[in-house]
């Protein structure tokens, strides 16, 4: 088992989430192209810095595709960006548990820990991250922002 999995659940119970999550009758009234549409959309107005307002597409995008993990990354994203860090998290955690294999959504669990000043949560989300790339290899860029975060907060620096 990963550390990534081990800190996120366990597999089959996510499988499991995430078939639950696809039968929602809320699942089928929008088509792919209809929600990658918003998806756009709600892309566009994060690069904006327009954050109520993406937040808004991406809680739509969640009712109708709540098991497509950029979806609640982009929710997380938003909660980050406006201070909301325990919603970012929250956000953030289930796009982990949707895509354990993905270790960005961690790091950003992270993040929201260190802006928050949860100083020992900041520091175990950055030790399963790095553990995790180094297990799993293809995820240097992440495993070496993690270790720059961690670097950073084992200097007692914080980050800005």
């Amino acid at each position: 088992m990963s550390v990534m999995t081990e800190a996120v659940g366990d597999s089959e119970a996510i499988a499991d989430l995430r078939k639950q999550l696809e039968a929602l009758p809320s699942s089928r009234k929008l088509t792919f192209k209809d929600t990658e549409a918003i998806y756009a959309d709600a892309y566009a107005l994060v690069v904006q810095g327009r954050f109520v307002d993406a937040l808004k597409r991406f809680g739509l995008l969640i009712l109708y595709r709540p098991s497509e993990a950029k979806y609640w990354a982009g929710l997380g994203v938003c909660n980050q960006k406006l201070g909301r860090y325990d919603e970012a998290v929250s956000a953030f955690a289930f796009a982990a548990n949707i895509e354990p294999q993905e270790p960005e959504y961690m790091l950003s669990i992270a993040e929201c820990e260190m802006l928050k000043h949860s100083v020992a949560d900041a520091l175990e989300a950055l030790q399963v991250v790095i553990a995790f790339c180094r297990e799993k290899g293809g995820c240097e860029k992440t495993q070496v922002r993690a270790e720059a975060l961690l670097d950073l907060m084992t200097k007692g620096e914080s980050p800005a």
